[in-house]
């Protein structure tokens, strides 16, 4: 297997291998976020159920305020010991006064879970306190200290009766010192029917630690927080972040609870609260339009998905190193079949495609050289079929390349190096016919020449001969070989290819007089001999006789006269004209090595056929 195909088998078994890891990685993937997401799911609606079961009970403490504090406004204001405060403009004498002081104080001593209870009096303008603080009993309206008191009975309509109203509630003090009470005031009154004032009022303020016990009680995570807001998002429970009736409206969570709360009674929701991932449950109140709020760190409660998380990305991981165990062995086992399958059909394609090369390069030289002999429609089958994209009809130039010098250059390199420089060669001939347009064919011939067979395109002399000198240098300045090139004449028609082949075949018997690189094409004016060629017989005489006489140099002073007298005749004459030469040859063979009357060792040189058609005519003398 040669490396080309060892890369090929290499990439389809990493395919293949690849294929399986990524199948099981997704496998693993998937299954994981879907665990991840349905246990995240399954965590955060099990605390949403719990934490909403808390809330629940927790507002069920806002509802026990409201009852109590409603059944107590209701015994106060029933009370016939009251009667007198309520209703009358004087309470009657002081004896009476204070029994109705004391019952009033009763009240608020049998319960410690109110902070104060007013009674207002339109008919006397007094408010009747009892109170936790040091205050007076009996204060005029216009003097009352619950100057927020005053306006409750001022604009009594804009509040419900027996509904929490949250506000802030200033204490006295022995010493004068300014202090407030967080509470949660409930008022009752009567009808006033058509009148626009009420003629009492009774007035009960619940402390705020009263939702802040219930609160505590059934908080049993101790690292979220629960507040209540109202409808308009001021706090009506105190926190370590921010204190009573402070105004969270524009924080986020509190928008988002507050507009989840008017569309349904109870949800959640993930997101930050001042800073820190956390989950939001509310719960809306309907009888006070509070909305309770539960915020719980996201970390803390998801810390037993978290752990759980990591336990099956580990479980996941085994499966993993296990999964790619398997894909590797399952994918060598799937392999193997395969690579057997792909070197067959590598060894097939190798085949048809050195045997579609062969056979493409056989017509070609068939056609080269029987062109006028084919049938038309016959040869049209035969070169779509090897892919000849040639135009029958069209104009058609050959051109032979030859190697110069072959006899050296096949010495240098072997076979296989030979053919890879002549398919070389044609790869440039290929590219620089495509200059000129048309299509283009490229024949190896035998060893030392190359046909490059055009048609189409700009086919001019002076575009052919350009061509063909770009071949040259190209040939030249990358491969390091010489080329004489031999361009035929532009003929017309396939058929005459034979022709043009044959023209430019003979005028490369012109190479010997031209030297190497040269560019051979029918048009070149070439002066020929005016007289017939004869056989210098008796030069051939006179020369072996100057031999046999051992005058070596007057010999080589007739070849070199002789020889350059014949660089206009074509090769076959030259060839003739060297004869004597070549009856050097043999007399070398027989005067080697012997001594003639002159006493001196005579060895002539040998000159060859081959030599003379392998150079050109000026070398021929230096072969003496």
């Amino acid at each position: 297997m040669n490396p080309a195909e060892a890369r090929t088998s290499d990439k389809l078994y990493a395919k293949i291998f690849l294929s399986f890891c990524v199948c099981i990685v997704l496998t693993i993937a998937a299954l994981s976020a879907a665990l991840y997401t349905g246990f995240e799911k399954i965590a955060l609606s099990n605390i949403y159920a719990s934490e909403k079961s808390s809330l629940s009970q927790t507002s069920y403490g806002a509802k026990s305020m409201i009852d109590y504090s409603t059944n107590y406004a209701l015994q106060i204001y029933a009370d016939p010991q009251l009667d007198k405060l309520l209703h009358y403009a004087s309470p009657g004498t002081v004896t009476e006064m204070n029994m109705a002081i004391n019952r009033l104080n009763t009240y608020l001593n049998v319960n410690y879970s109110f902070h104060s209870i007013y009674i207002y009096s339109k008919s006397s303008k007094t408010f009747y306190t009892a109170s936790m603080s040091p205050v007076n009993a009996v204060q005029a309206y216009r003097d009352f200290y619950d100057a927020d008191a005053r306006r409750l009975v001022e604009r009594f309509g804009d509040y419900k009766r027996l509904a929490p109203i949250p506000r802030i509630l200033p204490v006295s003090t022995p010493l004068h010192d300014p202090k407030t009470a967080n509470v949660y005031t409930f008022v009752f009154y009567d009808l006033p029917g058509a009148s626009r004032d009420i003629d009492n009022m009774v007035v009960l303020n619940v402390p705020e630690s009263w939702m802040k016990d219930a609160i505590a009680s059934l908080d049993r995570n101790q690292d979220g927080s629960t507040f209540v807001v109202d409808g308009k998002g001021m706090l009506v429970t105190s926190t370590q972040s921010f204190p009573f009736l402070e105004n969270l409206s524009g924080k986020p969570y509190v928008k988002e609870a507050l507009s989840g709360s008017a569309m349904h009674e109870t949800g959640y929701f993930v997101g930050d609260v001042e800073g820190d991932r956390s989950l939001v449950v509310y719960s809306k109140h309907e009888a006070t339009g509070w909305v309770f709020m539960r915020v719980l760190p996201y970390d803390t409660i998801m810390g037993k998905i978290d752990s759980m998380k990591k336990t099956v990305l580990i479980v996941c991981f085994v499966i993993l190193l296990l999964g790619l165990s398997v894909s590797f062995f399952l994918s060598r086992s799937l392999y193997k079949p395969i690579e057997k399958v792909l070197a067959r059909l590598n060894a097939l394609m190798k085949e048809k495609r050195n045997n579609d090369y062969q056979l493409k390069q056989n017509f070609l030289r068939q056609l080269l050289l029987h062109s006028g002999h084919r049938w038309q429609p016959n040869l049209e089958a035969e070169m779509k079929a090897l892919d000849i994209a040639l135009d029958p009809a069209g104009d058609y130039v050959v051109v032979l390349f030859v190697i110069d010098r072959y006899d050296a250059f096949a010495g240098q390199y072997p076979f296989n190096d030979r053919m890879l420089l002549k398919y070389g060669v044609m790869n440039i001939a290929s590219e620089c016919f495509d200059g000129i347009g048309g299509a283009r064919e490229c024949v190896d011939l035998d060893e030392k020449t190359i046909a490059v067979l055009a048609s189409g395109g700009a086919l001019t002399e002076t575009s052919i001969r350009n061509v063909v000198k770009s071949v040259q240098d190209s040939a030249e300045r990358y491969l390091r070989l010489s080329l004489s090139a031999s361009v035929s004449r532009i003929g017309d028609g396939l058929a005459g290819v034979s022709d043009l082949y044959e023209e430019a075949r003979l005028q490369l018997e012109f190479k010997f007089t031209e030297g190497y690189r040269c560019i051979l094409h029918g048009r070149q004016h070439r002066p020929q001999a005016t007289a017939a060629f004869i056989y210098p017989a008796a030069l051939e005489h006179n020369m072996l006789e100057t031999l046999k006489l051992g005058k070596a140099e007057e010999a080589k002073k007739v070849v070199r006269r002789h020889c350059p007298q014949r660089r206009s005749a074509r090769l076959h004459r030259l060839q003739h004209a060297v004869q004597p030469a070549r009856l050097l040859d043999q007399l070398d063979r027989g005067l080697y090595g012997q001594r003639l009357g002159t006493g001196r060792r005579v060895r002539l040189r040998r000159l060859r056929p081959t030599d003379a058609s392998a150079g050109d005519a000026a070398g021929c003398p230096r072969s003496f």
